[in-house]
């Protein structure tokens, strides 16, 4: 069973930033990159396999912006991500795997990353980098895990995207991606990935995503810039 959480959480987190915020009124947080939240909301890709996420108000204040970022999987997990932004930047500082509908398998399996994530490094601009090596400790039925996520970001053009009749700016953000689980016995794994995405800063999330090598490998593209 671990085994299959934890493949299961590589899978998702292997996506990378998949949100970028800076500003929302009641004290969120404010950059000069043009970026705004993504509004709550469910969002769908298509590309390679389905995709969607679900954007969850988390408060505000203090400077900090919080949403979760739900992302369910096809086995039926979902992963629940815990992002903060600030005028620097946006950054995950926590993982949850949830098994099942909602509050129905009792407390779900969860990572605190150390450091918090980087997601995106605010303000953007044409060759902005941003480096993370973040690692966390799970647990689940009395086993034990370590996850952890190495990243070198890169923005390295400006472009619009039409969707649907309507044309947003985007960043193009480079990736290269390596996503590892550790556990006690000496078992775990390695995956490797280079992605490019066209983020939308009004939006607040890639309007389109391209994976070479790794499990995610393929294309997403987002279907409507409106929530469902």
């Amino acid at each position: 069973m671990i085994r299959l959480w934890l493949w299961a959480a590589i899978a998702v987190l292997l996506l990378g930033g998949i949100v970028g915020v800076a500003s929302e009124s009641g004290g969120g947080a404010t950059n000069t990159s043009g970026v705004h939240p993504p509004k709550p909301g469910t969002y769908n890709y298509t590309g390679t396999a389905p995709f969607s996420i679900r954007v969850e108000a988390d408060g505000s204040g203090g400077g900090v912006t919080h949403q979760i970022i739900a992302i369910p999987t096809g086995s039926g997990l979902e992963l629940r991500n815990h992002v903060a932004w600030t005028a620097s930047g946006a950054r995950a500082d926590r993982s949850d795997l949830q098994l099942g509908p909602l509050g129905s398998s009792g407390p779900a399996p969860s990572c605190q990353w150390k450091p918090a994530t980087i997601e995106y490094a605010f303000p953007l601009s044409v060759g902005k980098r941003w480096t993370m090596d973040s690692t966390c400790t799970a647990s689940f039925l009395g086993q034990s895990a370590t996850l952890r996520r190495q990243e070198e970001a890169r923005v390295t053009a400006r472009g619009r995207f039409d969707l649907g009749g309507t044309t947003v700016d985007t960043w193009t953000i480079e990736r290269a991606i390596t996503f590892s689980v550790a556990l006690p016995d000496q078992r775990g794994g390695e995956d490797h990935s280079l992605s490019t995405e066209a983020f939308a800063p009004t939006v607040g999330l890639f309007v389109r995503r391209h994976i070479e090598g790794g499990a995610q490998a393929g294309d997403l593209t987002l279907v409507s810039l409106k929530p469902s």
